[in-house]
C-alpha cells in the first residue's frame, strides 16, 4: 500500500443498491463485540457521510435513517449511535 496516497479523496461511482449493500455490510461489521479497533471509528464516520449522501441523493428519507439507527442500537453490543 502506498502509504502516501491513503488520505487523498476517490469517487466511486456505483449503483444505489451497492451503496446500500455497503451501508448495510458496514453496520453489520459494526456490531462484532470484537471491532474495537482503531479502524471502527473510520467505519463510523463513513457510514454518517454515506448516510448523508443517500439522503442527498433522494434515496432514504430522515425517517429511513432513523429506523436504521434504531435498529443498530438495539441490535449492537456497544448501543452503536451513528450521527
Amino acid at each position: 500500500m502506498n502509504s502516501e496516497k491513503v488520505e487523498e479523496p476517490i469517487t466511486i461511482t456505483r449503483r444505489a443498491l451497492d451503496w446500500l449493500t455497503v451501508h448495510g455490510n458496514v453496520c453489520l461489521g459494526l456490531r462484532h463485540p470484537n471491532n474495537i479497533g482503531p479502524s471502527r471509528a473510520l467505519a463510523e464516520r463513513f457510514l454518517v457521510d454515506l448516510e448523508a449522501e443517500l439522503l442527498a441523493c433522494g434515496l432514504l428519507s430522515p425517517t429511513d435513517i432513523a429506523e436504521i439507527h434504531q435498529v443498530e442500537r438495539e441490535e449492537s453490543p456497544f448501543g452503536q449511535q451513528l450521527q
